[in-house]
């Protein structure tokens, strides 16, 4: 295990780890604070941003980053690194080894996090293929505000109708893209695959959704079943399988440098033919706050968001 730390202070240590699996969870979560400890405090106001790669051997690597903020950010980094090495050494799919562990963590002298409180597109009447500009506006820590902004591809493969955009940081993204999917890995491959496809709050995600018929089976998702299809699996009666009444039809994501908190949703109207008013110029959308907003409706995620484990299409 490797542990460096980064900041005004700096140093590295290295140490070996006990190859007991119920303990060794424990003993990454504890170097972290004592190497933290060691360089300045684990403790107090901060913003912290951890990296990590964990050896698997004949497996490959698995990346894990996050970023977390104030009093408990140390903490919080620590127990979130126990989870990943707690899973990876006592999971129930397949006995995983762990040949090294290389963590580092940044530290800041304040808390970073940013609040989304509005987001906007350039139009919400689109034809599938179109690109629509995306503003999003954060509230930063002690209430600076500032714009981004991005591109929003609407896929060709969607059918017309309501079309939803979830925008928001990668955590909050990454919980409801689970929630829609409703799926559970049943082997080690697909659990390392879902680990890997978890982002950062320093990501900002968008999440494209619209109303489908597809089934979770064995841990693999079938967006887009056709009625007959899906009729037969749900014939089978099969454990298994689980209906899902979205799709997510795309993911776009973008780092940014400070971590983010907060979700908000889009509602589009796709529609293949007729008028659809003017096209996006080119030139990047406006980065003043200040600036009048762009149409678009725009809704709390905390309000609309999916929840709890039923996919349902009204939960959009």
């Amino acid at each position: 295990l490797t542990v460096e730390v980064k900041g005004d202070r700096q140093r590295s240590f290295a140490m070996q780890l006990a190859r007991v699996p119920t303990m060794t969870p424990s003993l990454v979560a504890l170097a972290v604070l004592g190497a933290l400890d060691s360089v300045t405090q684990s403790g107090g106001r901060q913003g912290l941003d951890l990296r990590t790669v964990f050896e698997l051997g004949e497996r490959g690597e698995l990346n894990v980053v996050q970023s977390f903020d104030g009093d408990t950010a140390a903490f919080d980094a620590a127990l979130y690194l126990f989870a990943f090495a707690d899973f990876l050494l006592n999971n129930h799919l397949e006995a995983v080894e762990v040949t090294g562990i290389q963590i580092e963590l940044q530290q800041h002298p304040e808390p970073r996090l940013a609040t989304l409180v509005d987001a906007h597109v350039s139009r919400t009447r689109v034809r599938p293929g179109d690109m629509v500009s995306l503003n999003v506006d954060l509230a930063e820590y002690r209430g600076q505000r500032s714009r981004t902004s991005m591109r929003v591809l609407i896929p060709t493969s969607i059918p017309d109708g309501r079309y939803s955009l979830l925008v928001g940081d990668g955590v909050s993204i990454d919980v409801a893209r689970l929630t829609v999917e409703q799926t559970a890995p049943v082997t080690f491959d697909q659990a390392l695959a879902l680990l890997r496809s978890l982002h950062s709050r320093r990501d900002l995600v968008v999440l494209g959704l619209f109303s489908g018929q597809g089934l979770s089976v064995a841990g693999e998702v079938l967006p887009q079943l056709p009625g007959s299809i899906h009729s037969l699996w749900g014939a089978a009666a099969s454990s298994s399988a689980v209906p899902i009444g979205l799709a997510i039809a795309s993911q776009q994501e973008m780092e940014l440098e400070i971590p983010v908190v907060g979700a908000a949703r889009i509602d589009l109207d796709v529609r293949r033919d007729g008028p659809v008013g003017p096209r996006d110029r080119e030139e990047a959308p406006s980065s003043d706050p200040s600036s009048p907003a762009d149409s678009g409706r725009v809704e709390d995620a905390a309000s609309t968001a999916p929840r709890g484990t039923s996919a349902r299409e009204d939960s959009l």
